[in-house]
């Protein structure tokens, strides 16, 4: 359901190669797709033959994860080609739009299994982690081997997206870089060109924003190690799994 509206507030045509849901049947069906699943998980939540007390931890889950992610959503849509955006500002808005996201599925598998609230707060620890992680390293593939976006590279500067390397750059560029990513940024999708796509690489090489990007997502990695070691359970591989899977995305 995110995905299908998420497309449609980024205007992206393609996902995973394939037109992009609002493209192919048009936006008042995507926008009314989307809605629909959100009620479809509410149901299956419902109708599971969990007992009345885990039922209600999950619709809590659910829901928590719903209400941050959207809010995450909004200040990203909100953080397009801003003059003041920080890696900070970028952390707090990729925790609410991801981490919990990447968690949810997680805790629903503790709060199944009965377990304490500790390992669910251990758990959503991982996603604040997890989540950041996995946003800059999505970043670094748009400018690499793209995100299934028909083989376009730079989809995120075409958006003029808030991306992590956008944040560092504003933050240790001279006057003059700022200003010239900035207006690109600020640009219409459609009035973006290919040199301007190139620029803002050229600009982001100049200042080391893609190694410092690369560093800084393996280091939330390792933290992530950390977490994984402290969670008071016995078979840890899904979170290894997910962690290892986070590394090998840009290796």
């Amino acid at each position: 359901m995110f995905l299908l509206h998420d497309d449609i507030e980024d205007e992206d045509t393609m996902r995973r190669d394939q037109p992009t849901v609002w493209v192919k049947y048009g936006i008042a069906n995507a926008i009314n797709s989307g809605d629909y699943l959100l009620a479809r998980a509410y149901t299956s939540i419902l109708t599971s033959p969990a007992p009345p007390d885990r039922k209600l931890k999950f619709l809590e889950v659910f829901t928590l994860t719903y209400e941050k992610t959207v809010e995450g959503q909004a200040l990203d849509i909100n953080a397009r080609g801003v003059r003041d955006f920080t890696v900070k500002k970028y952390i707090d808005l990729v925790r609410l739009k991801t981490g919990y996201y990447l968690a949810c599925g997680m805790v629903g598998g503790a709060v199944a299994s009965g377990n304490s609230n500790g390992t669910i707060n251990k758990i959503w620890d991982l996603g604040k982690l997890m989540g950041p992680a996995f946003q800059i390293k999505d970043d670094l593939i748009d400018l690499t081997i793209g995100k299934g976006r028909g083989g376009v590279i730079g989809s995120d500067i075409k958006e003029g997206k808030a991306s992590f390397l956008y944040a560092y750059t504003s933050e240790v560029a001279n006057a003059d870089d700022k200003k010239l990513l900035i207006e690109i940024m600020t640009k219409q999708r459609e009035k973006t060109t290919e040199d301007d796509v190139k620029c803002v690489m050229d600009i982001y090489n100049r200042y080391g924003a893609i190694d410092h990007a690369q560093k800084y997502a393996d280091d939330l990695i390792k933290q992530t190690y950390n977490i994984i070691d402290d969670i008071p359970t016995n078979n840890k591989t899904v979170f290894r799994d997910i962690a290892n899977f986070m590394i090998q995305r840009m290796t």
